[in-house]
């Protein structure tokens, strides 16, 4: 026994409409042109690259500016701040400005090399945190920031 399928009228518009409908669609989104993206001026994709264009810095990394002829060209330097470091602290973005800014250099939160660079509220508690490390300052920059130097 055969079964039958019959279509109505209605039925049958309503099918061959939508299937039209999805062909004309599927036409023009084949034949559309994608927008053109142009690709990064090479000069600008190079400066990125190397970290050498102070342009793609974030905003407050313009503060670490006056560092930056104080500080021994290589080698790890301690970045002291207001407290001891923490991963979960709210001065972590700080750490990571200035290591955008300085970005040859390495900045060891932890307070264990020669060179530190001290990025603190105010004198008081710069000196304090000096004190705590073992460092005093050889370079000092504006209130409670500058290079230190471990002493010997």
């Amino acid at each position: 026994m055969a079964i039958k399928f019959r279509l109505s009228v209605p039925a049958a518009f309503r099918m061959a409409a939508s299937c039209l409908f999805y062909a004309l669609l599927l036409l023009v989104l084949s034949r559309a042109e994608h927008p053109h993206m142009p690709a990064a001026h090479p000069i600008l994709l190079r400066h990125l690259l190397e970290g050498s264009d102070r342009a793609f810095l974030s905003f407050g990394a313009a503060a670490f500016a006056p560092f930056e002829q104080y500080l021994p060209p290589d080698g790890p330097i301690s970045f002291i701040m207001d407290h001891p470091f923490s991963p979960y602290g709210t001065t972590i973005e700080q750490l990571y400005t200035a290591q955008s800014y300085l970005t040859p250099r390495l900045l060891n939160p932890n307070a264990g090399e020669t060179a530190g660079l001290i990025y603190c509220s105010n004198k008081d508690i710069a000196n304090f945190r000096m004190a705590q490390n073992g460092y005093q300052m050889l370079f000092p920059v504006s209130d409670g920031k500058g290079v230190a130097v471990k002493k010997a």
